[in-house]
């Protein structure tokens, strides 16, 4: 059924556009409570563990806590794996649905996991896999269902909702520092439990399969049928019947497409990206910084609040982007935040080096305020446009993998070396390092341009001072 007289999107009022909008986001929040799953997961092992105040460490070789730390990685390096390859055949409602019933079983696991090694290891491991399974999955889902104007603002709330989970994390870990008799697997699991027990349903009722995956399939009906919900229209209009046309041309065009995503520059791009999330959101790096933050701000009692504090100006400063990204762009977004992080990072690496008390705590602050506004929500959009259909799945699976075995790499040299002086100074001036070498990168500029075409944006990428005009 149609109406050929419905408005067109730019005579739409904003009353209509945030209903319209709301829809996609609505699509996406099975996804988002199990990425607050996820960032309280990474924040436990990345963020502020305080692993050496838990029941099951007491005991525990270096080595069983480098295990239990890396597990939840090993498990997204896995999960990622596996939903490259299956995120086309299955669809990415259900891959994301797998995620979601795998952080479940793995929250169950923690909750009875307080002082054994081996079933800590198991259920980190479980967990992973559910948020490399899904989290790959939401970024395509969310580039692909959203319009133009929302697309920025879709994948952003992924990110937004991985960073609520780090605030929650730093929240609760001083209480059970301070208060002994709560033991913080015990409320992990049973947190866990909870955001994955209220994720299930909600994305079960709201999380339709996207059209572009439909289309591939060859269920153009069923296709036009969700571009009509994700729209919050009521009839196929010739505003939504082009939107299909231009899908329908893009998943054949794409599907034509043969070469490897080895010889892909888009895949290079996103993979460097990637790493720079590494850099400047890594275990030794996060546990030197939360140091600095206790060496110059007095706990209040028991409770050592320094962590929430960066966690939660993190958030905050997030926030104003995921509203403002579909607007400035993702180009004036990323550049600035990454001249203005490695500036702070240089001159807090400087001040760490000279033994400074007042540089390093006006700068460690700084650093978070200026990496927030940019660096790691904008490399997650970046993710979702870069790579044309057929290699999308892949060429994210095989960034996602290597980056987290980074992770890996970074809790090794940080438990393995521990956090000393040398150490700190290292991965200080390393970060301010590769900061500086995105001075010179060109961006790609994505905003408002239709998912068919946004993937010619990443061909030509190259090195130039930012700073300069084309």
């Amino acid at each position: 059924m149609t109406e050929e007289g419905f408005a067109p999107l730019e005579d739409k009022t904003k009353c209509q556009k945030w209903k319209r909008n709301w829809h996609q986001e609505r699509a996406l929040i099975g996804g988002i409570f199990l990425m607050i799953n996820s960032g309280l997961h990474v924040s436990w092992s990345i963020f502020n563990g305080e692993f050496e105040n838990q029941a099951w460490s007491e005991k525990a070789s270096i080595f069983e806590v480098f295990f239990v730390q890396i597990g939840y990685f090993v498990g997204s390096i896995v999960g990622g794996f596996n939903a490259g390859f299956f995120v086309d055949s299955l669809g990415r409602r259900k891959v994301i649905g797998i995620g979601i019933a795998a952080q479940l079983i793995g929250s169950i696991i923690t909750i009875f996991s307080a002082r054994s090694v081996v079933a800590l290891v198991f259920a980190r491991v479980l967990s992973g896999y559910g948020h490399g399974t899904a989290y790959l999955a939401l970024i395509i889902y969310a580039s692909e269902i959203a319009t133009k104007d929302n697309r920025g603002k879709c994948i952003a709330l992924i990110h937004m909702s991985y960073v609520s989970g780090i605030v929650l994390f730093s929240l609760i870990v001083p209480f059970t520092v301070a208060e002994k008799q709560i033991e913080i697997v015990h409320l992990m699991g049973v947190l866990s439990g909870a955001f994955s027990l209220i994720a299930l349903p909600l994305h079960h009722f709201f999380t339709y399969e996207s059209p572009a995956s439909l289309i591939k399939k060859g269920n153009d009906l069923e296709a036009q049928e969700n571009i009509v919900k994700f729209r919050n229209a009521k009839y196929i209009t010739n505003e939504i019947r082009a939107d299909f046309q231009h899908l329908r041309e893009m998943v054949m065009r794409d599907s034509r497409f043969v070469g490897s995503v080895w010889r892909l520059s888009p895949f290079y791009f996103i993979l460097f990206l990637k790493m720079l999330g590494v850099i400047v959101f890594n275990y030794p790096l996060n546990v030197t910084r939360i140091n600095l933050a206790k060496a110059t701000i007095t706990s209040l009692g028991d409770y050592p609040f320094q962590p929430l504090l960066l966690s939660v100006i993190r958030f905050l400063f997030s926030l104003v982007i995921v509203f403002v990204i579909d607007g400035t762009g993702r180009k004036r977004s990323l550049s600035w935040s990454i001249r203005t992080s490695f500036v702070a990072m240089l001159i807090l690496a400087i001040g760490y080096v000279a033994s400074s008390q007042t540089i390093p705590i006006i700068f460690n602050f700084a650093f978070e305020v200026f990496s927030s506004m940019g660096t790691l929500m904008t490399i997650d959009v970046y993710s979702g446009e870069a790579f044309n259909m057929a290699k999308k799945g892949i060429g994210l699976s095989l960034a996602n993998c290597i980056e987290n075995f980074f992770q890996i790499v970074l809790l090794l040299v940080g438990i393995g070396f521990g956090i000393t002086y040398v150490c700190s100074s290292a991965v200080l001036f390393i970060a301010a390092a590769y900061l500086l070498i995105f001075v010179f990168v060109n961006l790609p500029e994505t905003r408002k341009v239709p998912l068919p075409d946004v993937t010619s944006k990443f061909t030509g990428i190259s090195f130039k001072f930012c700073f300069c005009k084309k």
